[in-house]
């Protein structure tokens, strides 16, 4: 019988679980009695997150004039939201990482390089957009392979062949996943945020982002700025397959959704492609 997402998901020990601290800032940044002081005394006690955020914190994603020496100031600075998705982003980066196996990390590399670029450029992007939280949009692009973790886990060979085939055959690595398991990376990622507690816009934001047209309305540009970012990504050549231009690509119902056309996404991708060589540092440091 093939497996599903939802069986991966009921095995014990087939989930990544988020670190404690990331946990821990989760529930107190959702709670509005939290003070500056609870959030620093939660992060602190892991050393070497605290050192992430700081890196994060004084990388140019943010432009600060200043550089952030201490937590305390990061916190003042950056406010309990941005403290939020950096505390995740320095989270994913252990999610994507597969110690102690022999003959890894290039898989993984990929993996993240996609992940984080997609969620520097859709925290970008949700700048443009009125009313849109560009730090959910951030986690949105950062948690959007989440399910590519899971499969290259758990399925090592399997998905070593699938994302070989995917690079060989210039196809989409999700129809590929389609094709080898009977389901892709986007539903399992879904389950798995689904478990974690996450907000419902964001798991309906990773479960359609390869078709933004079906995610629920209230949510659809969201997501559609969550899946713009990934083809940013693979214009860029950030990630599984090869580089393609963004006038070559098959957007589908996006430029519908956010009421854009192709002239003002190649603008855009001028601005992106110098934003991101200023945080290819960050990128890289995987």
């Amino acid at each position: 019988m093939p497996i599903t997402p939802e069986d991966i998901v009921k095995k014990t020990g087939d989930l990544p679980t988020l670190p404690h601290v990331a946990t821990k800032v989760m529930t107190l940044v959702s709670d509005p009695e939290t003070s500056a002081k609870d959030l620093q005394e939660a992060i602190i006690t892991d050393q070497g997150m605290t050192a992430q955020i700081l890196k994060i914190s004084n990388s140019a994603m943010f432009g600060l004039k200043r550089e952030v020496k201490t937590l305390t100031h990061a916190i003042m600075i950056l406010g309990f939201n941005t403290i939020r998705s950096i505390v995740l982003a320095a989270a994913g980066k252990k999610l994507y990482t597969k110690k102690g196996a022999p003959n890894t990390g290039f898989k993984e590399k990929l993996i993240w390089e996609n992940s984080i670029g997609s969620a520097l450029i859709a925290r970008g992007l949700a700048e443009q957009f009125r009313g849109m939280d560009k730090e959910e949009a951030f986690i949105g692009g950062l948690m959007h392979n989440l399910g590519k973790t899971v499969l290259n886990a758990k399925l090592p060979q399997k998905y070593s062949e699938i994302m070989v085939a995917s690079y060989n055959e210039s196809r989409p690595i999700h129809l590929l996943e389609q094709d080898y398991l009977g389901f892709d990376h986007a539903e399992l990622g879904y389950c798995i945020v689904k478990q974690w507690n996450l907000s419902e816009s964001l798991a309906e934001s990773i479960r359609h982002y390869l078709a933004p047209e079906n995610a629920p309305q209230e949510h659809r540009v969201q997501t559609a700025i969550i899946s713009l970012a990934t083809h940013y990504c693979l214009d860029l050549g950030l990630g599984v397959g090869q580089a393609t231009p963004m006038e070559e690509q098959e957007l589908g119902e996006i430029p519908a959704i956010l009421k854009i056309d192709l002239p003002r996404l190649l603008r855009w991708r001028e601005i992106i492609t110098e934003k991101m060589e200023k945080d290819r540092a960050l990128i890289n440091s995987f």
